[in-house]
């Protein structure tokens, strides 16, 4: 196809602050995984879509299967949308892949790339 780029699951991008391999980083609206450590600015891969990932979530809230879920930027993990929102959090960057009970601490997720939105 003449039109075609890449598959779309992944970004190259850089943070002020670096990466660490694994941990999720918000950028812009975008909820982010980095696949590789990165000094502060340096260019790397993030995967921002596709395969089931597992990911923190907040302790004493519960998801079903297919939930909207949020990013809570105080606790670093996310939680089912439609809790209280505060500065640094990003509304629906992620599916629940599977339901997760609520004193579990990670859960498994969808990435949705393109429909964040920033409290």
């Amino acid at each position: 196809m003449k039109n075609y780029d890449n598959a779309g699951e992944t970004v190259t991008a850089s943070l002020a602050g670096g990466a660490v391999s694994g941990n999720f980083y918000i950028i812009n609206d975008c909820l982010a995984v980095a696949t590789e450590d990165a000094e502060a600015n340096e260019l790397i891969t993030f995967r921002i879509v596709g395969r089931f990932i597992s990911a923190p979530k907040v302790a004493g809230v519960a998801w079903g299967q297919l939930e909207r879920l949020d990013w809570d930027a105080s606790a670093n993990s996310l939680t089912r949308l439609g809790g209280t929102t505060a500065a640094g959090d990003v509304e629906f960057v992620a599916l629940a892949a599977e339901a997760a009970a609520s004193s579990a601490t990670e859960g498994v997720v969808i990435l949705t790339p393109g429909t964040g939105v920033a409290a």
